[in-house]
């Protein structure tokens, strides 16, 4: 059955990979975007690409009349801009102020949709070396405070009987953008080697698995609540950096010191330099089933 399904965000990483698998399928793809003819260059043969802008709701509130679903992917990226007042604000709205505008404009319409699937991240979980899943509270800092906004926005859903699951993803590895290929050029350069001590945790997920999850929630109309989008198979950047030279056959020489991340990206070196102990432990009990577990097999086939 060919369903409607609008899709923000759509001209990222992961919207890319979700909007062609949603095409190929016949499956009546929007796009809303702030930048409709570019999205239109980037992803083809969508059903309608929509001029999207959260203040502005008269310019897309009436295609999300009758939509079977929607997948919320808008977000600046983290990590691109050291942090100030000001890029934090940038961040902080891209996510919960565009949120709560579709939230908002989902409660007005008259037929609403069966589920809202959002991004979410593992930055709720804060710093941590203990093992964490769906189920663990909340750690502290800018970023677990943002995901916990993020969430709440769209559980306001639930109250009208929209099915809501929001993804917490790690960092997704695709050669097609995010932080993979500037690693791999780095250790082209024979100047690879570990982010700080290398002892932090390095949840990740191979961009097919980040894409899956999307997809899994959306088929399945079982699943609400959280989802961890990450790999089963818990790794350190340490170890990520010594597997990544491995299998580009290059060595990993280096160490850049915690300080010289501060220096270049200020507080947003936190993003690197801590990361949580995380594992998909509903995300596996619903019966998702990784098609990447191993993290060597994973670069193998982004690398190939």
């Amino acid at each position: 059955m060919q369903r409607k399904i609008i899709i923000t965000g759509a001209t990222g990483l992961i919207g890319r990979k979700i909007s062609e698998i949603l095409i190929e399928n016949n499956n009546n793809v929007i796009i809303f975007s702030r930048r409709p003819e570019t999205a239109k260059e980037i992803i083809k043969n969508a059903a309608e690409y929509v001029l999207w802008d959260y203040e502005k709701t008269s310019e897309w509130k009436n295609f999300l009349e009758g939509a079977d679903a929607i997948i919320n992917l808008a977000g600046e990226s983290i990590i691109s801009n050291r942090w100030n007042k000001k890029t934090k604000q940038r961040i902080y709205n891209s996510r919960i102020i565009t949120t709560r505008s579709l939230v908002n404009a989902i409660k007005e319409i008259n037929t609403k949709p069966e589920c809202f699937i959002s991004a979410s991240a593992v930055g709720y979980y804060g710093n941590r070396n203990e093992e964490v899943d769906e189920y663990s509270e909340k750690g502290s800092g800018f970023l677990t405070n943002l995901v916990s906004d993020w969430e709440n926005e769209s559980k306001v859903l639930e109250k009208y009987n929209v099915r809501v699951v929001n993804i917490r993803l790690g960092t997704v590895l695709s050669m097609n953008g995010g932080a993979l290929p500037k690693l791999v050029n780095q250790f082209k350069l024979f100047l690879g080697g570990t982010l700080g001590n290398g002892n932090q945790w390095f949840p990740w997920i191979h961009i097919d698995d980040a894409a899956g999850i999307f997809l899994f929630a959306l088929n399945n109309n079982r699943i609400n609540g959280i989802l961890n989008a990450v790999s089963p198979n818990l790794i350190t950047q340490k170890e990520f950096s010594k597997i990544l030279a491995k299998v580009l056959k290059k060595p990993c020489f280096f160490r850049i010191p915690a300080i010289l991340l501060k220096i270049i990206f200020g507080e947003a070196a936190s993003v690197i330099l801590e990361g949580a102990k995380v594992y998909p432990k509903l995300t596996i009990e619903y019966g998702y089933q990784f098609k990447y577990y191993d993290i060597e097999k994973a670069l193998i086939d982004l690398l190939k």
